[in-house]
């Protein structure tokens, strides 16, 4: 570390590229690995973390994130993220986002998204037609995966999966399933 301060790591190559991030906690092997310079992120968990770095930057902010779990938030970008269960937040684009559950929120792309639940918005992203995905929020397994609309909600198994509609409401197992 160069500059940076007030760090805490514990675990096999944790922080290795940290050179001037201050106030980061890393607790798991290869946790925050290849962060060099952001601050402020919380990692416990193999892996979690591992590479947030600036060649990857994501609005220029990676910091202000917390990921618990292995694997979680794994080669994520954007700050102010909770990802929460095992490989929550891999591969996503966010900011202001939060992911509780496994594989919640993975390869998501889009600002101000909640998943909670079992792959719940994984694979969620922009489509053709649709230049955002932001401002969704899902509660349930598999809720919202493969949604390619924004302003959406929805409670329920499978609510809104394969979808690409814009503001709409769901409750219900199934309910506006592949609705576009």
């Amino acid at each position: 570390i160069a500059s940076g301060s007030n760090n805490l790591s514990f675990g096999h190559s944790n922080s290795k590229s940290l050179t001037s991030g201050s106030f980061n906690i890393s607790i798991g092997n290869e946790s925050l690995k290849n962060t060099n310079i952001f601050s402020n992120n919380i990692a416990i968990g193999h892996s979690s973390l591992r590479d947030i770095n600036i060649s990857l930057d994501y609005n220029s902010n990676n910091d202000y994130n917390i990921s618990i779990g292995n694997l979680s938030g794994q080669t994520a970008v954007g700050g102010y993220n909770s990802f929460i269960g095992h490989s929550s937040g891999i591969y996503s684009q966010s900011n202001r986002s939060l992911a509780f559950g496994y594989k919640s929120l993975y390869n998501s792309y889009g600002d101000d998204n909640i998943a909670i639940g079992y792959e719940s918005l994984a694979e969620s992203s922009l489509s053709v037609g649709n230049t955002t995905f932001h401002s969704n929020s899902f509660i349930g397994n598999y809720s919202g995966s493969i949604l390619k609309g924004s302003d959406n909600c929805g409670l329920g198994y499978k609510t809104q999966q394969i979808s690409t509609g814009n503001r709409n409401i769901s409750f219900g197992s199934h309910s506006l399933m592949q609705n576009n």
